[in-house]
């Protein structure tokens, strides 16, 4: 996205991308080759002239990722699912749980 500003005779240009991030899988490519495959949570990336910042919660290496703990998770999430009956708000907390966990599982399952 290009912003341009004119004040007068001031003319200003900026080329910046700001973008919001869905919990999902993010790869990274470092400046020596490496790829890096990520579970990421909700989050921002900025992007300007050469360089990216990406914000998130959390960010875990895919190889790192403990299995077990990411079905216990799911496991944990789906009851809390089953016993939020009408509150909106547990069912909300509930399904990100299980978006979360299902993402890692997802993430550890790939390989880089």
């Amino acid at each position: 996205t290009r912003y341009w500003r004119d004040w007068s005779s001031d003319v200003c240009s900026s080329d910046l991308v700001v973008a919001l991030l869905r919990p999902g899988e993010t790869r990274l490519r470092i400046t020596d080759g490496d790829d890096v495959l990520l579970a990421t949570t909700a989050g921002y990336m900025s992007v300007e002239d050469d360089n990216v910042v990406i914000l998130v919660e959390q960010a875990e290496p895919h190889d790192q990722i403990d299995r077990a703990r990411a079905e216990a998770a799911l496991a944990r999430a789906r009851e809390e699912l089953a016993a939020a009956g009408d509150d909106e708000a547990a069912a909300d907390h509930a399904r990100a749980a299980i978006h979360r966990a299902e993402n890692r599982l997802k993430v550890a399952d790939r390989n880089s």
